[in-house]
């Protein structure tokens, strides 16, 4: 009843499935400032005891928005619920278009992932622990992070991330027909927004959610870039979830929403078990 009053009212739908999600015991540092460009992160930190002071693993979640909207705020619900399983949980804002077309925020990803790699030791997470995870637009600009490691090297780093989390991204998009996405992605690098085309194998394992029914990226990107990863010699675990659609794979992330898809289960077994860290 609280949800739809608050929907009714014009409250972003975001906003709202966070102000109904609860983010538990733990810390949240917010407005942190990383990069060159006057961004800024978020990060969640779940509590510790003295029987539980081992570091924790990290998630990096970048958020969609079809590349011109989205803001970390919007996202707590997904951190409410990863900090509840145990990880420490970053989400940057990036600069979006117009202000700035491809590559560059893929470019205020890539700082934002340093800035963790360099930092989050000081918020009881695990540098050498570092998954990067995001939905639909996010799950490209994640995939970047994770397939292109020349992002991270323009960044200042030669670390690359655990692993990969895609929900219901967009990894393989050529051609673009119309609209603002022949504006987003510039001509003359618009090949190299594609993540299918810099798998070599040898990258950590990935998680790709996608439902069955999406219309907005057609499962049929997370199934392309399996099939590669998978012909190269490296490690892509598919998962289509039957009946949803584009929005419900991270809406599943929301505690009053987890029956829509068991996102947070697969998760937190793919992190528990190819963890840098893991037995």
């Amino acid at each position: 009843m609280l949800l739809l009053a608050l929907l009714m009212s014009g409250c972003s739908p975001l906003r709202v499935i966070s102000s109904v999600s609860p983010m538990g015991p733990g810390e949240a540092h917010r407005d942190i400032p990383f990069g060159a460009h006057g961004l800024t992160l978020d990060l969640y930190k779940p509590d510790t005891n003295t029987t539980d002071a081992a570091l924790r693993p990290v998630i990096m979640f970048i958020h969609g928005g079809g590349w011109q909207s989205g803001t970390k705020e919007e996202y707590r619900f997904v951190a409410s619920t990863l900090m509840r399983q145990g990880y420490v949980v970053v989400i940057p804002n990036y600069r979006l278009f117009p202000d700035v077309r491809f590559p560059e925020f893929v470019n205020d990803a890539a700082d934002a992932l340093r800035w963790t790699f360099d930092n989050i030791g000081q918020y009881g997470g695990d540098a050498s622990n570092v998954f990067v995870m995001g939905h639909s637009a996010g799950g490209e600009i994640a995939a970047l992070l994770h397939y292109d490691d020349s992002y991270l090297q323009v960044a200042g780093t030669q670390q690359r991330p655990c692993g990969f989390i895609g929900l219901s991204g967009p990894y393989d998009f050529l051609p673009l027909v119309g609209g603002p996405l022949e504006e987003i992605f510039p001509m003359a690098t618009r090949a190299s927004s594609q993540p299918i085309n810099f798998v070599t194998g040898d990258e950590g394992p990935a998680l790709l959610i996608h439902g069955y029914l999406d219309n907005t990226v057609k499962p049929r990107n997370s199934a392309k870039l399996a099939e590669l990863v998978a012909a190269a010699g490296g490690q892509a675990q598919l998962i289509i979830v039957p009946k949803r659609q584009h929005a419900s794979i991270v809406l599943a992330l929301a505690r009053p929403l987890s029956w829509l898809a068991p996102v947070a289960g697969d998760v937190n077994a793919f992190i528990r078990t190819h963890g840098c860290s893991a037995g």
